[in-house]
């Protein structure tokens, strides 16, 4: 029989024992920080996936996080206001179809945006006539 205080050595012995392996093995890393996560800045797209027939001028608001700048795509006019530091209004005037109408530059592209349509007119002889909302469908992407 082993004496109560080899017996408790011999316990203390194993348990530091077990503690060092650990920290040896990479079980216990005190010195690990998080990683920290990266910002992903770029730009995102603002397409128009359905639109109505006729349709020459659309008024949209982009939202969700930050937004650096904006800008109309090509062969296509109007205008493009930061309302606030996260919204954007753009006015887009033009054969407005589907495909991307617009482009974003964004400190973070992991940021969730969202664009909402305003209003929609048809180009007609004898001026804008105001367009169903229901007969179009934005999106924000990746271009």
């Amino acid at each position: 029989m082993i004496p109560a205080t080899r017996w408790v050595a011999r316990l203390f012995f194993l348990v530091a024992l077990a503690g060092t392996a650990g920290c040896e093995i990479g079980l216990i890393q005190p010195d690990d920080k998080p990683q920290e996560e990266v910002a992903d800045p770029g730009l995102l797209a603002i397409q128009v996936v359905q639109a109505a027939a006729g349709t020459g001028a659309v008024l949209l608001v982009v939202s969700g996080g930050p937004i650096q700048h904006g800008a109309l795509a090509g062969g296509l006019t109007g205008k493009v206001v930061i309302a606030s530091g996260s919204e954007l209004r753009m006015l887009v005037r033009g054969g407005v179809g589907q495909g991307i109408v617009a482009t974003i530059q964004v400190p973070d592209r992991r940021i969730s945006y969202s664009v909402r349509l305003l209003e929609a007119a048809a180009d007609g002889a004898g001026g804008y006539r105001v367009l169903d909302s229901g007969q179009f469908s934005l999106r924000v992407a990746r271009p």
